[in-house]
C-alpha cells in the first residue's frame, strides 16, 4: 500500500477446503502460523493434530510451539530446494555436511581438523523467542591450505549451531 501499511493474509486448507484464515500486520509469515492455529481452534473448537506448512513457516519457535500444543509438525525445511542440488550436497565445508561426533561433541572439517565446542550463547528473534546456540571453533585453520574455501575469517572458523532446531527439524 502507498501508506506503508502491510496486511498479511494466511489461509489454512484441509481436504482442498479453506478451514481458517487470519489477517495480520505481521511482515513475516513465520510469526503468523501459531496465531492462525489459535484463531482456528477458538472459532471451531477443533484442534488439528497434524500441521503441514511451507518453508516460510520453518523456525525453532514454531516447531517448539507446535510440540507444546501437542501438534505434529510437517514443515518443509527452509533449505530444502537448495539441499537437493549437487553443489550443496558435495560442499563439504557446510556445517550440515560435516561429520558430527556426539560423543566428543565435535564436527570434523574436510581437512580432518576438529571444531570443538567453546561456549553457549543465546540468540533472540525479532518476535522475542530465545534460542540456545552452541558455538564451535576449528583449531587447525592457521596452516590449512584450504582455508580460503572454508572461511574469510582472519582467525579460526567458528560455526553456530542450535541443537534444538536440528533435533526438531529431524523429528
Amino acid at each position: 500500500m502507498m501508506n506503508g501499511q502491510l496486511y498479511n493474509l494466511q489461509l489454512a486448507v484441509e481436504g482442498e477446503y479453506i478451514v481458517g484464515l487470519d489477517i495480520s500486520c505481521e511482515g513475516s509469515d513465520m510469526w503468523t502460523l501459531i496465531p492462525l492455529l489459535e484463531r482456528m481452534e477458538k472459532g471451531s473448537g477443533k484442534k488439528h493434530e497434524n500441521i503441514t506448512a511451507d518453508a516460510v513457516y520453518e523456525s525453532e519457535e514454531n516447531y517448539k510451539a507446535l510440540k507444546y500444543r501437542d501438534q505434529t509438525a510437517y514443515i518443509k525445511p527452509a533449505n530444502y530446494e537448495k539441499s537437493k542440488k549437487r553443489k550443496y550436497k558435495t560442499n563439504t565445508y557446510l556445517r550440515e555436511n560435516m561429520p558430527y561426533d556426539q560423543g566428543t561433541d565435535t564436527y570434523t572439517c574436510p581437512q580432518g581438523n576438529l571444531f570443538s565446542y567453546i561456549y553457549t550463547t543465546k540468540r533472540k528473534s525479532a518476535s522475542g523467542y530465545e534460542s540456545t546456540i552452541s558455538v564451535y571453533e576449528c583449531q587447525g585453520c592457521a596452516n590449512c591450505p584450504q582455508k580460503k574455501y572454508c572461511t574469510s575469517s582472519k582467525g579460526n572458523r567458528k560455526i553456530s549451531v542450535s541443537k534444538d532446531f536440528i533435533a526438531l527439524r529431524k523429528e
